[in-house]
């Protein structure tokens, strides 16, 4: 018989062939960390490139900045606090004219 038909005899048959699998690390020796708790303050900048909608009334070219407080409270639990400012163009338009 060829390694294929035995192969497929086997599988026919219901013949389990044993699985290798890798057995992971022991918890007091693994490699990862839990992330611990504490607050990092982030800034922040970025370009918004706006086309200002449809009708080019809306938001259009300018900058971002701001700062973010990140708090990590435990293993699964956070907060961020952020305060945001963008100086965007816009088209004004007046609905008397």
């Amino acid at each position: 018989m060829t390694p294929r038909s035995l192969a497929l005899a086997a599988l026919l048959c219901g013949v389990a062939l044993p699985a290798a699998a890798q057995v992971g690390h022991d918890p007091a020796h693994s490699p990862f960390r839990d992330v611990g708790g504490g607050a990092t303050l982030v800034p922040y900048a970025g370009r918004v490139g706006g086309d200002g909608g449809p009708v080019h009334v809306g938001p259009q070219d300018g900058t971002t900045y701001g700062l973010r407080l990140d708090v990590r409270g435990n293993k699964f639990l956070g907060l961020a606090l952020g305060v945001h400012r963008g100086t965007l163009q816009r088209r004004l338009i007046n609905p008397f004219v």
